[in-house]
């Protein structure tokens, strides 16, 4: 019998909808905790035949085992008592009762049975609360503690990981268990790290020296991994991609090579014989984050299959048995390739629609499956994921699809992106062009918010975010969503880079004085956190946080010496960008061209204020201002006097799409394959990949040329297809002369022709 992944032997039992009794009594009954010493009793039976020793050799092994008895009795160090002196011979016919006393541990398989089956299923609260009373029996046991640990992370809840896995008062495992236990805590504790505290120094120290330990331990047979490998490997899938991301870098780390030449297809195959069918949601889960669906698909299946014919192949092989924890796996993946490929903005080819109804089409029979034989899952975080990706497919596909709610934005003249499903506007200057509520369906509002509260029920952080995130979109009242998104991310999660996304995408909300003012005061509380620990942000996110706040610092009508300060500090980011960000912009915004602190030539001037002299700047240089201090940044109240302000494990991606003077399609595919290119570090790439500005001046004058023979082009394309339609006239117009002669001349045949006839009366 192929083995199953753990919590697959609950499934079919009866599954609680919550857990209303003491967990206590949900434990097995044979695994009650006990102190009592175990008593076992002999009685000999004179039945039994005497034996006489009849050997030298005998009389000895009956000696040694006399002197064995008595060492091993003796480890206890207890005082003789009466009984000590008892001996037993062939005569004895009384009873004797010995007390035995072992080692043991209790068996907590069942107990991690249930644990992972309600991990599945998304009802972490439930989790939680049964971990908790799994401890009065099984202690610190390493499985439990490890698995206790990845819920903290499936469910989002980093901070808490943080704080359970550093914890020097309490250390979560002994010093004498299995090192492989040590390293999966290690790779936790840097994805914990990553996410709440970003990419500090001692943080990527942290992460090579985990990614060391992985490697290593993934290599040794990664045909054949074992669930907490599986894990490993997941960890180090998102480090990877998250670190990546991080730098914004579009060239691809040697570490990833590891990823590349992996045989995926024969982990699969032994994962399905296995039976294994969430540790191959796990990484399919985290493999599409990296590199999309069309190579995620033929990692597992090859490449010479298409995507539909895989997606096809997945379903049929997985769904054969239609149990309740396949189902739910299979329903799982299939919804998170049709999210993965639903770009924010929902333009989308006609391949990418075919996917994405096949993957709905197979979602809503499994789901209707579901529903029908299994119905207490239904309160399930893949059953919520699949609402909500009906909702959005709607959106887009549906009779009732909005192409165009950004549209509007397309003659700002700013910068869009999109942090997850919410877009950030980035001005130019101090425009903002505000937030345009549209018209949603009455019942997908009324199916988010059911969404929404089960999740809250459930307790799935990042579940919770995405409902959030839909509801600020289509809600007439997206403050409300805004802020409790914010909270989630910043106060429960602890998620860094999605909090200050959801801040900078507040800007398109502000229009009014009070909000504006709450949101400057909210970015430079960031600045204020990262000043403290160091930088450690995302630079793209960065670039743009500085110019919302000079925007806002303009539209504030702050002192000209505070607008200066944020000019400085906006156009000092733009210089730690990427090289391929920085020269997109300047290519597309030819303004910047003719601006100096665009180039990096000489560098730009620190910023001096008062009678301080300007030094040559250098990124992270420990003389640049800083935001948070000084009085440049006075207290809330001297600004204005009354305030009142009023949240996968999947790494995001962050697309940018530059707006112009007309309304047009971008040309951006967030689920575009990337291309093989040459594995090279930031700092290796040459400094004549900067534009200089004579490249400039050449880059003018051929657009220029370029617009004027495109001009003389269609100029004369437009006068041969005026000529060719004169010619084509002239010939029809001349057809239709001589049709005329002809018809003329035969009926002038036919009269002469009746005349004849008349004049010869014979």
């Amino acid at each position: 019998m192929p083995a199953l992944s753990r919590g697959d032997s609950l499934w079919a039992e009866h599954t609680r909808p919550s857990y209303s009794i003491p967990l206590a009594s949900a434990a097995p009954g044979g695994l009650e905790s006990s102190t009592e010493r175990r008593s076992v009793s002999f009685r000999e039976l004179s039945q039994i035949p005497k034996h006489a020793p009849y050997s030298r050799r005998d009389a000895d092994l009956e000696s040694d085992y006399d002197s064995d008895y008595t060492d091993v009795y003796s480890r206890d160090k207890k005082l003789p008592s009466a009984r000590d002196g008892t001996s037993w011979t062939e005569a004895s016919a009384q009873d004797a009762t010995i007390q035995l006393e072992f080692d043991c541990s209790e068996d907590v398989e069942s107990y991690l049975e249930e644990l992972s089956r309600l991990r599945r299923l998304g009802r972490y609260n439930d989790a939680r609360q049964y971990f908790n009373a799994c401890r009065a029996y099984c202690g610190d046991h390493p499985e439990l503690i490890i698995d206790y640990v990845s819920t903290l992370l499936a469910q989002g809840a980093f901070k808490d990981v943080l704080s359970v896995v550093t914890d020097k008062n309490t250390p979560i495992l002994s010093q004498d268990c299995d090192e492989i236990y040590h390293h999966y805590l290690h790779s936790s504790l840097c994805v914990a790290r990553a996410v709440t505290l970003g990419w500090l120094e001692d943080a990527v120290w942290e992460w090579r020296k985990a990614r060391a330990e992985m490697l290593s331990e993934l290599e040794r047979n990664f045909t054949k991994l074992r669930p907490l490998q599986i894990r490993f490997l997941c960890h180090l899938i998102y480090l990877e991609t998250s670190y990546t991301t991080m730098m914004a870098s579009p060239c691809r780390r040697p570490e990833f090579e590891f990823f590349w030449r992996s045989r995926w297809d024969q982990l699969y195959t032994h994962l399905f014989r296995e039976n294994r069918v969430w540790d191959m949601q796990d990484i399919f889960y985290h493999i599409l984050g990296f590199s999309g669906v069309k190579t995620a698909l033929g990692m597992f299946f090859g490449t010479e299959i298409s995507p539909d014919n895989s997606i096809d192949n997945l379903v049929i092989q997985w769904t054969q048995g239609g149990d309740e924890s396949t189902l739910l796996a299979i329903l799982d993946i299939l919804v998170t390739i049709s999210l993965y490929m639903i770009p924010p903005k929902g333009y989308l080819n006609r391949a990418d629609k075919q996917t994405i109804n096949l993957c709905m089409g197979h979602a809503r029979e499994i789901a209707i499956s579901i529903r029908e034989n299994h119905l207490a899952s239904i309160k399930s975080s893949p059953y919520l994921r699949w609402i909500l990706a009906e909702v959005r497919v709607a959106d887009i596909l549906g009779e009732n699809k909005d192409l165009s709610r950004y549209s509007y934005l397309d003659t700002s003249g700013g910068v869009l992106l999109f942090e997850g499903r919410l877009p950030i506007y980035v001005p130019i200057g101090s425009e903002n062009p505000g937030w345009v509520i549209t018209n949603h369906s009455p019942q997908h509002n009324e199916l988010l918010h059911l969404g929404l509260n089960t999740a809250r029920d459930l307790g799935d952080y990042g579940l919770e975010v995405c409902y959030l995130e839909e509801l600020v979109l289509k809600s007439d009242e997206p403050q409300i969503y805004l802020a409790d998104l914010k909270r989630l991310q910043k106060d429960v999660m602890g998620h860094k880079s999605g909090f200050l996304g959801t801040c900078l995408a507040g800007y398109l909300f502000v229009t009014e004085r009070e909000g504006q003012t709450n949101l400057s005061h909210e970015l430079s509380e960031i600045d204020r956190e990262e000043t403290t620990a160091g930088p450690n942000s995302n630079p793209t996110l960065r670039w743009y946080q500085r110019k919302i706040q000079r925007a806002l610092c303009s539209s504030l009508g702050l002192s000209q010496e505070q607008q200066d300060l944020f000019s400085w500090m906006e156009k000092s980011a733009y210089h730690e960008l990427p090289p391929h960000v920085s020269i997109r912009y300047r290519s597309l915004h030819s303004a910047s061209r003719h601006d100096s602190y665009y180039w990096c030539e000489g560098g730009i001037a620190a910023y001096a204020g008062d009678d301080r002299a300007s030094e040559p700047y250098t990124p992270g240089h420990p003389f640049a201002p800083n935001p948070s201090s000084g009085p440049l940044f006075p207290d809330r109240e001297d600004l204005v006097e009354d305030l009142s302000f009023l949240r996968p494990f999947r790494p995001r991606s962050y697309n940018m799409g530059f707006n112009r003077a007309e309304s047009r399609m971008r040309n951006y595919s967030p689920h575009r394959e990337p291309r093989p290119l040459n594995i090279r570090s930031r700092e290796s790439i040459p400094p004549d990949s900067q534009i200089t500005r004579e490249e400039s001046v050449q880059i003018d004058k051929a657009q220029q040329l370029a617009k004027e023979a495109k001009e003389a082009k269609e100029a004369e394309e437009a006068k041969e297809a005026k000529e060719a339609k004169e010619a084509k006239e002239a010939k029809e117009a001349k057809k239709a002369k001589e049709r005329d002669r002809s018809l003329l001349a035969r009926e002038e045949v036919r009269d002469s022709s009746q005349i004849g006839r008349a004049d010869d009366p014979s």
